[in-house]
């Protein structure tokens, strides 16, 4: 895409597959992939001598050292503080998602989204409003993420005036569902889902919907709430 067909990238990922399909997403959007790993140590190698602009790690342990992504992340963060990190997880964790944004990540994506908001998300990234600051902090749970602003709607500063109908959609948005799939999933039309995520909430896209929802606790909240209601049946 226009303004990253510059830019250059190295990617760590445990899975051949998943290195190839990372590849061809930053392929297309202009990148130079200098190098595709499941090392650490490797990856790091290529961040002192090559100086790349992005990279893209799994989350999950990359080999059998047991270093993850988000390790690699926070090494190439410690040798160049203005590289541009993404953390891919298979599956979401709270704990992990902050610690993957306390150690420069800018983005934390779930490997079942699609690859157009990848896309959306990487090319973010690259621009002044991102979808989560680069500090070296994770933020609070209270607080809606870096790059949102403040002219979103109040109800998005917490999850509490959402509606029930707002908070599925956005548990399934955050779990990688695609609008189409939301909308089978509850029954109703694809046009209902956007007016939810972007009229209601006041969201750019649904990458950025899902991921607050992860990073503000709407989702961790929903599960305590849920699990605190079966033991009181």
């Amino acid at each position: 895409m226009q303004g990253l067909a510059k830019q250059t990238a190295v990617v760590v990922h445990r899975f051949p597959m998943s290195r190839d399909a990372i590849e061809e997403i930053l392929l297309s959007l202009g990148f130079t992939v200098l190098l595709t790993t499941d090392s650490v140590d490797e990856a790091l190698a290529l961040v002192d001598d090559e100086r790349p602009d992005l990279l893209v790690a799994g989350a999950e342990p990359v080999h059998a050292g047991g270093e993850t992504g988000v390790d690699a992340v926070r090494g190439a963060r410690r040798r160049m503080p203005q590289l541009r990190a993404v953390v891919l997880a298979e599956a979401f964790d709270q704990a992990e998602a902050e610690t993957a944004i306390a150690a420069g990540a800018f983005a934390y994506i779930l490997e079942t989204t699609l690859p157009a908001d990848i896309r959306a998300a990487i090319r973010q990234g690259f621009k002044t409003s991102v979808f989560l600051g680069s500090g070296q902090s994770a933020p609070r749970r209270s607080d809606p993420p870096a790059g949102l602003g403040s002219s979103t709607p109040a109800r998005r500063e917490s999850g509490e005036s959402l509606t029930n109908r707002e908070r599925e959609i956005l548990r399934l948005v955050a779990e990688g569902r695609s609008n189409g799939e939301v909308a089978r999933v509850l029954w109703v039309t694809e046009q209902t889902v956007k007016f939810h995520l972007y009229r209601k909430l006041g969201v750019a896209n649904r990458t950025e919907a899902g991921r607050w929802a992860q990073l503000t606790g709407l989702l961790d909240r929903d599960s305590r709430e849920l699990s605190a209601a079966q033991h009181s049946g």
